[in-house]
């Protein structure tokens, strides 16, 4: 309960933190590709700190970490809603949201290392969906705090005041009883890069495709991040209210999907499969383009909130069932690493286009070519599967 309710209310700062500070980039400089340079400095940020943060978590005591962390996101909210009211410029904003992403990529890297330590692999399903429960009916609850504070506070106070709620998350989890077994097991950790970054260890645990689609899955949460404020905007001509709205539908979606697995887990177990997480996301973004009224728009988002988070609990039970408790946190840095490396590529695709095309067409662009890339890895993987299968009927 205490894990859980750690989740919950550091995402609700989370979402409330993105939420507000993607608006204010946007309504200062009125450019998308001022937003896209915000979250591209967010991904870089976590690109070269994932590796650390995973390794960090398995060698030192994850609930101390979690607790450090939390600490200095809420050090570093105070300090970003303080710069926009001191009026100090876009940089330092970017610098502060950089610093803001290690450590939110620390925090989470230490407590989703906990799963696999307070439960036990066939629960796998059950108590990952239960951690992104929390995690998205925070994000949603965020967007909300977030559309309250930015219509009756100014811009900087209200990101100020986010601080409060990191420091409540660090004293939940202070809070929190845990076992003795939590602390890292590698007592002299061997400080090489391979510690930090194993691609080899995703091959040995059979996850290279997995991974390879999770990135495609990252893709999709990062469009929706960028452009979604643009897209209310220009292309629907909402307010800020709308935007917390429809930010809030993509976390409802979520939340349904996480409270079906907590509930169903038996059943729901045999639906997490990414390749048609990855089909149903790109039509969904291609959709977003077809019909951009604002009732089709919530409709479409809560269904591609639910199949995105869907997607990332598939990646996380798998790699708890596959790889030892000891290596979580390594491995998931690596997954992360290189997601966020595919972010990368995107954000510098944005970057060129993304003040010359509409929202909507860049939503399509992205959803066709996942479409099209997932086709022809189904397509390759069934004509590989029927040589080798011929192969070997032929040998027998």
């Amino acid at each position: 309960m205490f894990f859980l309710a750690g989740m919950l209310v550091s995402n609700i700062g989370r979402s409330a933190y993105f939420v507000s500070i993607i608006w204010f980039v946007l309504m200062w400089t009125n450019s998308v590709r001022s937003v896209t340079a915000l979250l591209l400095v967010s991904t870089l940020a976590q690109f070269l700190s994932s590796g650390i943060s995973g390794f960090l978590a398995d060698v030192t005591d994850r609930r101390h970490l979690s607790i450090g962390l939390d600490i200095t996101r809420a050090f570093t909210v105070a300090m970003t809603g303080f710069s926009m009211m001191a009026g100090m410029g876009i940089s330092a904003i970017y610098v502060l949201v950089a610093i803001f992403s290690i450590s939110d990529r620390g925090y989470l890297s230490a407590m989703q290392a906990l799963i696999p330590v307070l439960t036990c692999k066939d629960s796998a399903v059950g108590a990952n969906s239960a951690s992104y429960l929390m995690m998205q009916s925070g994000t949603f609850l965020g967007a909300v705090l977030s559309g309250f504070l930015l219509s009756f506070l100014p811009y900087g106070l209200a990101v100020s005041t986010l601080g409060i709620i990191f420091c409540s998350s660090a004293a939940i989890v202070l809070a929190m009883p845990i076992p003795s077994n939590v602390r890292g097991v590698n007592r002299k950790p061997n400080f090489q890069w391979k510690q930090f970054i194993s691609i080899g260890g995703l091959r040995e645990s059979k996850l290279i495709v997995a991974t390879f689609y999770y990135t495609l899955v990252f893709g999709v949460g990062i469009l929706i991040n960028t452009l979604l404020a643009a897209y209310v905007v220009t292309e629907i001509k909402g307010d800020a209210v709308l935007f917390a709205q429809m930010e809030s539908a993509w976390a409802l979606g979520a939340v349904f999907v996480c409270l079906f697995l907590s509930i169903g887990v038996g059943a729901a177990s045999k639906a997490l499969d990414l390749t048609c997480c990855i089909l149903m996301l790109g039509s969904g973004l291609i959709l977003l383009w077809m019909f951009p009224a604002p009732l089709f728009v919530v409709i479409t988002l809560v269904a591609l909130g639910g199949i995105y988070n869907l997607g990332r609990i598939s990646l996380d039970v798998q790699v708890q069932q596959t790889v030892n408790a000891s290596l979580i946190g390594r491995t998931k840095g690596t997954i992360n690493t290189v997601a966020t490396g595919g972010g990368l590529v995107i954000f510098t695709l944005l970057g060129l286009v993304s003040d010359r095309l509409t929202s909507s067409s860049l939503f399509a662009y992205y959803g066709l070519f996942v479409v099209v890339v997932t086709v022809l890895l189904i397509v390759a993987s069934s004509i590989r599967f029927r040589y080798h299968g011929s192969d070997e009927s032929g040998e027998c």
